[in-house]
C-alpha cells in the first residue's frame, strides 16, 4: 500500500510540475520565474521520491535475502 500510495504521489507531482512549467495550471498573470520555480521544485520532489521508494525497496529484498 505505502509503495503504490508513494508511486502515485511521485507521477502526480511530476505531471503536476509539467503542467505548471507549460502553462496549463498555472494562472495566466503568474510571474514567469515563480512558475519555472513551482515546476521545476515538483519535478525534483517527483524524483527525490522515486529515489527514496527504490532505494527503501533495494534494502527491503537484501534484508530479505541475509536472512
Amino acid at each position: 500500500m505505502r509503495t503504490v500510495l508513494g508511486i502515485g504521489t511521485s507521477i502526480t507531482m511530476l505531471v503536476l510540475g509539467l503542467l505548471i512549467l507549460l502553462g496549463f495550471v498555472a494562472a495566466p498573470q503568474t510571474p514567469t520565474n515563480l512558475r519555472w520555480m513551482m515546476g521545476v521544485v515538483l519535478i525534483l520532489f517527483a524524483v527525490y521520491r522515486a529515489t527514496v521508494l527504490y532505494t527503501e525497496r533495494q534494502h527491503q529484498q537484501r534484508q530479505r535475502e541475509n536472512r
